[in-house]
């Protein structure tokens, strides 16, 4: 099971999710807000949190992934990838670069 943590405010992070639901013909994701007790919970047990999401945690996305978790770009890319072609991508672009 794959859950992504997004943060329910920003409009981009409900872009992706509003990208994957209609992609993810295989029903791979699940998907909870950062906001929702269930969200905040998978934070804290990812050593993400210190009793609640942080700024920069409010503002990005979070996979937890057979028991990895990733942020950000990563994220996203680990999220594509699981998608059927042509959405399936390998960008070779290093994480500092891809997150500034």
């Amino acid at each position: 099971m794959a859950v992504i943590v997004f943060d329910g405010h920003w409009n981009l992070c409900n872009g992706l999710v509003n990208f994957v639901i209609p992609r993810d013909k295989k029903a791979r994701f699940f998907f909870t807000a950062n906001q929702h007790e269930v969200g905040t919970l998978m934070l804290a047990e990812g050593n993400m949190s210190g009793g609640g999401p942080s700024e920069a945690e409010r503002e990005t996305v979070f996979l937890f992934d057979r028991g990895e978790l990733s942020d950000r770009s990563t994220a996203i890319l680990r999220i594509v990838r699981q998608l059927p072609f042509p959405y399936k991508a390998g960008i070779v672009v290093p994480r500092v670069r891809r997150d500034g």
